[in-house]
């Protein structure tokens, strides 16, 4: 892809799915009201895909945050989910390393950084890169 903007932000003591639902949940609604009518969320978490694809039950722990995403994937644009590995998402696994040494819940910005710009490359021509 190209770089449109980037967030990412602290959310103190958290487990690893947590923090990738709330991470979509910020991502999906930041695209929403940037009027993006065309979409791809491309995760390193199969298992937030299938939570999400699937739906589920009203006992998981994350039924309130899932159900959310069900309803922002379901409005009137083109948005979709797919999984990818790990070292094909370098700019989020970066993005998510810088967020977590932040003190603030969440910061958009609409310039990049040059090393960013460099994963983003790697990323879109989906050549593996090393975890940073």
């Amino acid at each position: 892809g190209q770089f449109l903007f980037k967030f990412f932000g602290s959310l103190g003591i958290s487990n690893n799915i947590h923090a990738e639902i709330i991470a979509l949940v910020n991502g999906l609604e930041l695209c929403w009201e940037r009027r993006f009518s065309h979409v791809q969320c491309q995760l390193d978490s199969l298992y937030l895909v299938q939570l999400v694809q699937e739906g589920t039950n009203p006992q998981h722990r994350y039924t309130n945050e899932i159900t959310l995403i069900r309803e922002i994937l379901g409005r009137s644009w083109s948005c979709s989910l797919t999984y990818v590995f790990r070292e094909e998402n370098s700019c989020a696994d970066w993005l998510a390393k810088k967020g977590s040494m932040l003190d603030t819940s969440i910061v958009t910005i609409e310039e990049t950084e040059i090393v960013l710009q460099l994963l983003l490359v790697a990323d879109a021509s989906r050549t593996p890169y090393p975890r940073l």
